[in-house]
């Protein structure tokens, strides 16, 4: 369970379509921080294919974070929020970039809706929905 008081990463993101990379990320800023706060932004109504490039809603996604990330979510929570666009901050904020390894860093979320498209049988079923459309 996360706790509010103690010191949580914060990750923002589509996230259409979560991904290995995704992992990787929010696991690394587990390991440095103890817990996460996952903000998906939200960039249309939050329903499935409301839009081709955003087709996943909250809920799908949400489902797919708890997923992938497992027993490690007792360590996250996951909301929605707007379109945030810009991210402006007082004091006491350590922003930091994560740079993953090449082969983690390539793993693009296009690419796999591209291949969800094409009906590809690796892909997991919770988006069967968003592939018959």
């Amino acid at each position: 369970m996360v706790d509010w008081s103690k010191p949580t990463a914060l990750f923002v993101g589509r996230y259409q379509g979560f991904h290995e990379g995704h992992k990787a990320l929010i696991l690394e800023g587990l390991q440095r921080v103890g817990q996460a706060c996952i903000a998906v932004r939200m960039m249309n109504s939050g329903l499935d294919n409301a839009d081709p490039k955003n087709p996943f809603g909250f809920n799908t996604i949400f489902r797919r974070i708890e997923e992938v990330m497992g027993a490690h979510m007792e360590h996250i929570i996951v909301i929605s929020i707007p379109n945030i666009t810009n991210v402006f901050y007082g004091r006491d904020v350590d922003i930091e970039r994560i740079d993953l390894p090449p082969e983690l860093q390539a793993v693009s979320a296009t690419k796999v809706r591209e291949q969800m498209k094409k009906n590809d049988p690796e892909l997991h079923d919770l988006y069967d929905v968003w592939k018959e459309k």
